[in-house]
Protein backbone atom coordinates (compact mmCIF):
# COMPACT_ATOMS: atom_id res chain seq x y z
CA UNK A 1 0.00 0.00 0.00
CA UNK A 2 2.48 2.29 1.21
CA UNK A 3 4.41 1.37 -2.37
CA UNK A 4 1.32 2.92 -4.38
CA UNK A 5 1.02 6.19 -2.40
CA UNK A 6 4.97 6.27 -3.03
CA UNK A 7 4.49 5.71 -6.87
CA UNK A 8 1.50 8.18 -6.95
CA UNK A 9 3.16 10.93 -5.19
CA UNK A 10 6.40 10.54 -7.99
CA UNK A 11 3.70 10.16 -10.78
CA UNK A 12 2.07 13.57 -9.77
CA UNK A 13 5.67 15.12 -9.68
CA UNK A 14 7.39 13.36 -12.88
CA UNK A 15 4.37 13.75 -15.11
CA UNK A 16 3.94 17.87 -15.29
CA UNK A 17 7.83 18.35 -14.83
CA UNK A 18 8.18 16.17 -18.01
CA UNK A 19 5.22 18.11 -20.03
CA UNK A 20 7.07 21.41 -19.04
CA UNK A 21 10.16 20.38 -20.06
CA UNK A 22 8.72 18.89 -23.84
CA UNK A 23 6.83 22.11 -24.39
CA UNK A 24 10.56 24.17 -23.73
CA UNK A 25 11.87 21.45 -26.41
CA UNK A 26 9.52 22.19 -28.82
CA UNK A 27 9.84 26.15 -28.44
CA UNK A 28 13.35 25.69 -28.84
CA UNK A 29 12.74 24.47 -32.42
CA UNK A 30 10.40 27.02 -32.78
CA UNK A 31 12.98 30.06 -32.03
CA UNK A 32 15.69 28.44 -34.27
CA UNK A 33 13.58 28.03 -37.09
CA UNK A 34 12.23 31.90 -36.35
CA UNK A 35 16.48 32.79 -36.53
CA UNK A 36 17.01 30.86 -39.58
CA UNK A 37 13.92 32.27 -41.22
CA UNK A 38 15.35 35.92 -40.26
CA UNK A 39 18.58 34.84 -41.90
CA UNK A 40 17.01 34.25 -44.94
CA UNK A 41 14.76 37.13 -45.09
CA UNK A 42 17.85 39.84 -44.63
CA UNK A 43 19.37 37.45 -47.39
CA UNK A 44 16.09 37.82 -50.01
CA UNK A 45 16.41 41.33 -48.90
CA UNK A 46 19.86 42.14 -49.78
CA UNK A 47 19.36 40.31 -53.86
CA UNK A 48 15.55 41.89 -53.94
CA UNK A 49 15.77 44.92 -52.20
CA UNK A 50 12.57 44.18 -50.22
CA UNK A 51 11.30 41.21 -47.46
CA UNK A 52 8.89 39.03 -48.79
CA UNK A 53 5.89 37.39 -47.12
CA UNK A 54 5.46 33.97 -48.87
CA UNK A 55 7.57 30.86 -47.01
CA UNK A 56 8.92 28.98 -50.32
CA UNK A 57 10.73 32.46 -52.01
CA UNK A 58 13.07 32.05 -48.88
CA UNK A 59 12.71 27.86 -48.82
CA UNK A 60 10.90 27.44 -46.10
CA UNK A 61 7.90 24.93 -45.27
CA UNK A 62 4.89 26.12 -42.95
CA UNK A 63 4.93 23.58 -40.38
CA UNK A 64 7.57 22.12 -38.21
CA UNK A 65 7.92 18.96 -36.19
CA UNK A 66 9.79 18.17 -33.59
CA UNK A 67 13.15 17.85 -35.16
CA UNK A 68 12.82 21.20 -37.42
CA UNK A 69 12.00 19.52 -39.95
CA UNK A 70 9.01 19.78 -42.44
CA UNK A 71 5.90 18.51 -41.07
CA UNK A 72 2.14 17.59 -42.41
CA UNK A 73 -0.42 19.49 -40.65
CA UNK A 74 -2.46 17.10 -39.90
CA UNK A 75 -0.14 14.67 -38.24
CA UNK A 76 3.28 15.72 -36.21
CA UNK A 77 2.98 19.40 -36.71
CA UNK A 78 3.65 21.34 -33.69
CA UNK A 79 4.34 24.67 -34.79
CA UNK A 80 3.07 26.94 -38.13
CA UNK A 81 5.47 29.36 -39.71
CA UNK A 82 4.51 32.82 -41.22
CA UNK A 83 5.46 35.98 -42.19
CA UNK A 84 3.48 38.78 -41.16
CA UNK A 85 3.40 42.80 -41.32
CA UNK A 86 5.89 43.70 -38.46
CA UNK A 87 3.73 44.74 -35.04
CA UNK A 88 6.14 44.99 -32.13
CA UNK A 89 3.67 46.05 -29.76
CA UNK A 90 2.50 42.35 -30.29
CA UNK A 91 3.00 38.96 -31.05
CA UNK A 92 -0.16 38.54 -33.18
CA UNK A 93 -0.35 38.32 -36.39
CA UNK A 94 -1.44 42.01 -38.61
CA UNK A 95 -2.57 42.55 -42.02
CA UNK A 96 -0.82 45.09 -44.16
CA UNK A 97 2.52 45.12 -46.21
CA UNK A 98 5.74 43.58 -45.85
CA UNK A 99 8.52 45.35 -47.78
CA UNK A 100 10.37 47.09 -45.30
CA UNK A 101 10.76 45.53 -42.25
CA UNK A 102 8.86 41.88 -41.45
CA UNK A 103 7.47 39.38 -38.21
CA UNK A 104 8.17 36.27 -38.67
CA UNK A 105 5.64 33.93 -36.08
CA UNK A 106 6.06 29.96 -34.85
CA UNK A 107 2.09 29.62 -34.27
CA UNK A 108 2.05 26.50 -31.65
CA UNK A 109 -0.82 23.70 -33.80
CA UNK A 110 -1.15 20.10 -32.32
CA UNK A 111 -0.19 19.22 -29.02
CA UNK A 112 1.76 22.23 -28.64
CA UNK A 113 -1.30 24.07 -28.23
CA UNK A 114 -1.32 23.13 -24.87
CA UNK A 115 1.42 25.54 -24.21
CA UNK A 116 0.00 28.25 -22.11
CA UNK A 117 3.24 29.74 -21.34
CA UNK A 118 4.25 31.37 -24.17
CA UNK A 119 1.81 30.16 -27.24
CA UNK A 120 2.79 32.42 -30.26
CA UNK A 121 6.66 33.44 -30.40
CA UNK A 122 7.71 36.17 -32.91
CA UNK A 123 11.23 37.83 -34.51
CA UNK A 124 10.86 40.71 -35.80
CA UNK A 125 12.93 42.88 -38.64
CA UNK A 126 14.72 45.13 -36.29
CA UNK A 127 15.47 41.71 -33.75
CA UNK A 128 12.77 42.39 -31.23
CA UNK A 129 11.57 38.77 -29.84
CA UNK A 130 7.82 38.58 -28.53
CA UNK A 131 5.46 36.19 -27.54
CA UNK A 132 1.59 36.58 -27.26
CA UNK A 133 1.29 35.32 -24.09
CA UNK A 134 4.31 35.33 -21.75
CA UNK A 135 7.27 37.76 -21.49
CA UNK A 136 10.03 37.38 -23.91
CA UNK A 137 12.45 36.81 -20.87
CA UNK A 138 10.61 33.96 -20.70
CA UNK A 139 9.70 32.62 -23.61
CA UNK A 140 13.49 33.21 -25.38
CA UNK A 141 15.54 32.22 -22.35
CA UNK A 142 17.43 28.74 -22.85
Amino acid sequence: MVTVVVVGILTMIAVPSYRSYVMRANRTVAKTALVDASSRLESYFIVHKSYTRTLSDIQLQQYLSRDGSTADASTNAIYQLSIEAMDSSSCAAKSGAVGTSYMVMAKPVGTQTSDSTCMNLCLTSTGIRLSSVGTAATCWSR
